[in-house]
């Protein structure tokens, strides 16, 4: 029963922060996008109001071309899919991760509980879907242990 116990302890662990980690990464890709509109204008608006020099300008100009770039990047079909692929892949591990803590948390859970589970893991695992981005998976790993945005039943 203890080994049965620490799998499904495994399994939330990973699953809270599979969930965590897609819902943090659509969050930086849509304040990325946010950030790269607001220097085009920026730049613009000093563009324009002509008080910079030439040089100035120049540099101005070339940011607010990457982030335009970036911009259109971003907004290309499979680029615009990821915030949203991304958020439901994060409901599904955060689906699955409050049944394997239902489970937990009966009490009542077998070898059978523990290998259904397993099943849905590696299924939700090998399913298509977005990859964590780094600074996805730090901000969840920060947000998990240091800012308590999830109870930590698995410890």
């Amino acid at each position: 029963m203890n080994e049965i116990s620490e799998t499904l302890k495994h399994f939330g662990e990973c699953t809270a922060y599979s969930s965590k980690g897609h819902f943090k990464s659509a969050d930086f890709r849509r304040i990325l996008n946010y950030f790269l509109i607001i220097i085009n204008i920026i730049f613009s608006v000093f563009a324009m109001l002509d008080i910079f020099n030439d040089t100035a300008i120049k540099i101005m100009g070339a940011f607010s071309l990457c982030a335009s770039i970036l911009i259109m990047m971003y907004q290309s079909k499979e680029e615009s899919d990821f915030i949203n692929n991304s958020m439901k892949a994060g409901e599904e591990y955060l689906k699955l991760h409050n049944d394997i803590l239902l489970t937990f948390t009966k009490g009542n859970y077998t070898y059978e509980n523990a290998e259904e589970i397993k099943e849905k893991v590696n299924k939700l695992n090998s399913k298509k879907k977005p990859s964590i981005s780094l600074i996805g998976k730090y901000w969840a790993k920060n947000s998990i242990e240091n800012t308590g945005e999830m109870n930590i039943w698995w410890k």
